[in-house]
């Protein structure tokens, strides 16, 4: 997995953008040529840090359609840390974190 993205600490909002970093165009484009499989999805999780402890919604978007896709809320710990589980992430995915 790889991620970036920007918080805001004063309103203790984040987005980030997470990928696969397997699933690149060449990859794609390699596989799809010796009709080999496509690279597999990955799990496993991030941990943003800096956020005021308290609970927060969590939105995943989809970044073909734009499209909210699921959301949930994590909980930020004492030391300002809020841990996301990403599983069978195939290509990629958006995430934006607010105060609930």
């Amino acid at each position: 997995l790889r991620a970036w993205g920007q918080k805001d600490l004063v309103n203790n909002h984040a987005h980030l953008w997470i990928d696969n970093s397997k699933y690149t165009w060449k990859a794609i484009v390699d596989a799809d040529q010796a009709s080999l499989p496509r690279p597999p999805p990955v799990s496993g999780t991030i941990t943003v840090s800096g956020f005021a402890p308290g609970w927060y919604s969590v939105e995943w978007w989809n970044t073909s359609t734009g499209v909210i896709e699921n959301t949930g809320s994590a909980q930020a710990a004492p030391n300002g840390d809020i841990t996301l589980a990403v599983n069978n992430l195939q290509s990629d995915t958006a995430v934006k974190i607010y105060p609930q």
